[in-house]
């Protein structure tokens, strides 16, 4: 695991943001908390849609053995099933219900942003933590799978002007580009990437901190009582990992509009 990519993530002061550092836990968001009603709401194509599910039958057995229908039964309801799904994806509950066990935890590929400093953490009072991910993954594919979450390793997100339309003739991993990984254009300020976790839900979980953690960028008008508290939490951090977590405190530019981090 040589080879790795700089993440980062913006943060409020409060305890549980200092849990990043101290505890090594870290917030998967569910996609219907988000601030962005258009997230993870593609567009379905509903003649594909219903040509699809009718060559599916694997899918409309599933069905009825699960509202206890016999072949004939099931036969004989097809129609209805059809129209429950429809009214469920226009309703927008099917959308809903493929990212209800979904937890996001978005990471940003810049440092500097003025705007995810002022959005996220807290008018840069809050502060950034910096991951170092490795790009490369090995084991079995369990253990990828879960390697992927806990080294929170990133997958970047499209910024699009037109939200995308879900063909189900596509494959799974299309599929899922497009209901997780595709945002409107006013968004690409935040230059985001996504670690999606789709085993456990959403809520707060650990990641590999000695493995990933790397450094903390203090927001420039983070008061000194708290960053005293954040200094002790990444001391603490770097005594028990056994390696020192650089901290550095963000200063405003004195020419332009950007925020200096010296040292880095």
């Amino acid at each position: 695991m040589d080879d790795r990519i700089l993440r980062y993530k913006y943060l409020p002061f409060s305890e549980g943001s200092l849990c990043v550092i101290s505890e090594g836990t870290i917030k998967f968001t569910a996609p219907a908390d988000f601030n962005d009603p258009f997230d993870c709401m593609p567009v379905y194509d509903f003649e594909n849609m219903e040509e699809h599910l009718t060559e599916r039958k694997d899918l409309f057995k599933k069905a009825g053995a699960i509202n206890g229908l016999s072949p004939a039964k099931r036969i004989q309801n097809k129609s209805k099933m059809l129209a429950s799904i429809k009214k469920a994806v226009e309703s927008g509950e099917y959308a809903e219900g493929l990212v209800q066990n979904l937890g996001v935890c978005s990471l940003s590929r810049s440092f500097k942003s003025l705007l995810l400093w002022a959005h996220y953490a807290q008018d840069h009072k809050g502060f950034v933590v910096e991951f170092s991910i490795p790009t490369v993954i090995y084991g079995t594919e369990e253990e990828a799978d879960l390697s992927v979450v806990n080294f929170l390793y990133p997958f970047p997100v499209d910024y699009q002007d037109e939200r995308p339309i879900i063909n189900f003739n596509d494959s799974r991993d299309v599929n899922s580009k497009k209901n997780f990984l595709v945002k409107g254009k006013d968004w690409t300020y935040e230059q985001e990437e996504r670690c999606l976790d789709l085993n456990r839900k959403p809520g707060i979980h650990p990641y590999d901190r000695k493995e990933i953690l790397n450094s903390v960028i203090a927001g420039c008008k983070m008061c000194n009582d708290d960053f005293v508290r954040l200094k002790d939490a990444v001391d603490r951090a770097s005594s028990e990992l056994g390696r020192v977590i650089p901290i550095y405190k963000a200063e405003i530019s004195k020419d332009k509009y950007e925020v200096i981090v010296s040292g880095r």
